[in-house]
C-alpha cells in the first residue's frame, strides 16, 4: 500500500509516495526524567513534511496528489504584485527557497480561510500573526528579521557567484 492510495499524498518532487516524514501534534506528560506521549496524533494540511529520498520539504498540503482546492494553480509561478514571477527551480536555490515561501503562504491562507484584498496582503497578515507569535513566546523578531535579511543577502551573492 503507498501513501497515494491512503492518504492521496506523493512527493511533489520525485514522486515518491512510499515514506514521508510529518510534524505531528500530540499530548505527552513532562517529568525530570524526559517526555511520554499519549493519546492521538495530530498532522494536518499546515503540518511541516519532508521526503526522505529527495529532501524536499513545505507543508503537508504540498504533498497532496490531488489538490481540488488548488486545481489549476502553476507550482512554478508566483504572483507578487501583479507579476507573474517564474520560480522553477532546483534543489537548494533561491528558486526552490521562493517555491517554500510561496507554499507557505498558501498554508497560511488556507488555514485563516481569508482571500487577499491585494497581492501582498497574506505577506502583511502572516508577519503581523508572527509579531503576536514572538510576542508569546519572547522572541525578538527585529533581530530574527535582521539575521534573515543578512542570509538573504548572502543567498543572492551566492547565486549571482555561481553557487548553487
Amino acid at each position: 500500500m503507498s501513501l497515494r492510495t491512503t492518504y492521496d499524498l506523493v512527493c511533489p518532487r520525485c514522486a515518491d509516495d512510499r515514506r514521508l516524514i510529518v510534524e505531528i501534534s500530540t499530548l505527552a506528560h513532562l517529568s525530570a526524567e524526559g517526555t511520554e506521549p499519549f493519546g492521538d496524533q495530530y498532522w494536518g494540511p499546515s503540518s511541516v513534511c519532508r521526503c526522505p529520498q529527495c529532501d524536499y520539504h513545505a507543508t503537508i498540503a504540498s504533498f497532496a496528489a490531488a489538490d481540488p482546492q488548488h486545481e489549476g494553480d502553476d507550482e512554478t509561478r508566483l504572483e507578487v504584485d501583479d507579476q507573474q514571477i517564474d520560480i522553477v527551480g532546483q534543489p537548494n536555490c533561491n528558486d526552490d527557497r521562493a517555491r517554500r515561501a510561496a507554499h507557505a503562504l498558501r498554508a497560511y491562507r488556507d488555514y485563516t480561510g481569508d482571500r487577499p484584498v491585494s497581492p501582498d496582503e497574506n505577506v502583511v497578515d502572516l508577519l503581523t500573526d508572527l509579531r503576536h507569535l514572538c510576542d508569546r513566546r519572547d522572541l525578538d523578531l527585529g533581530n530574527c528579521d535582521r539575521i534573515a535579511h543578512t542570509a538573504y543577502l548572502a543567498e543572492l551573492a551566492e547565486a549571482k557567484g555561481g553557487g548553487r
